[in-house]
């Protein structure tokens, strides 16, 4: 019989079912039958929990991966819309820029017309002569560019 003590199967708590394996007699040659019945009991419970941890540690694995891949789709997904929105916002910058450069365009247009209107307006006083063609000629002249957009 062995002098290290053993563990009675009935005595074994729930919380202690996963058992480190030194609890257990190393050589169950010297047992009586009841004690090698009782440490069977013992190492038969201990596996038992042991299995049903790796089952749950296995099936909080897949369901990890599971929702890590769900997560992963959903960032791609929010990337993606992101960088959709940031093009939309860009091309949009760059419609306002456009816009912007076309106005003062527009205002530079109608400033030398307004230009050339006062111009004309002074030029009238009803006086003919090689000045007064001159200043006509010159005055259709400007009109000409700006009819063909410049300034």
């Amino acid at each position: 019989m062995s002098d290290k003590p053993y563990t009675d199967a009935e005595n074994v708590q729930v919380a202690a079912r996963i058992r480190p394996t030194g609890t257990f007699p190393v050589d169950p040659v010297g047992l009586e039958r009841k004690a090698l019945n009782d440490q069977f009991r013992l190492m038969r419970t201990s596996h038992e929990s042991l299995q049903r941890s790796r089952g749950q540690l296995k099936r909080r694995t897949r369901e990890l991966k599971e929702a890590q891949d769900v997560f992963l789709t959903r960032m791609r997904n929010y990337e993606y819309k992101l960088r959709v929105l940031a093009e939309e916002k860009i091309e949009a910058m760059e419609m306002a820029q456009e816009l912007h450069e076309e106005i003062l365009s527009y205002e530079c247009r109608q400033k030398a017309l307004n230009d050339l209107l006062q111009e004309m307006d002074n030029g009238a006083d009803d006086s003919i002569g090689f000045l007064s063609l001159y200043r006509l000629q010159s005055l259709f002249a400007k009109l000409k560019v700006l009819m063909k957009g410049g300034i």
